[in-house]
């Protein structure tokens, strides 16, 4: 199980790039208004970004990430 490093960085860099982008422009902008918008649309990527993770690992024949012990998915909610 290679890991594919390139695709992890940027992945990570994107990531980083949106929220670091978002604290700025909230910071910068200082509106309540945008800051409540800003939010409500993170949240909405956030929850997207999980249920389209859900339905591709529910797709995919080779992932086992369904097999696991309830204690990897207390642990993956836990800060939630």
């Amino acid at each position: 199980n290679d890991i594919d490093w390139f695709s992890l960085f940027v992945s990570v860099i994107i990531v980083s790039s949106a929220i670091l982008s978002g604290v700025f422009c909230s910071a910068s902008l200082e509106s309540v208004q945008f800051s409540s918008w800003a939010n409500k649309v993170a949240s909405l990527a956030g929850i997207a970004l999980v249920v389209t993770s859900i339905f591709v690992l529910a797709t995919d024949e080779t992932s086992d990430i369904w097999d696991r012990d309830w204690k990897f998915y207390v642990g993956v909610t836990w800060m939630c």
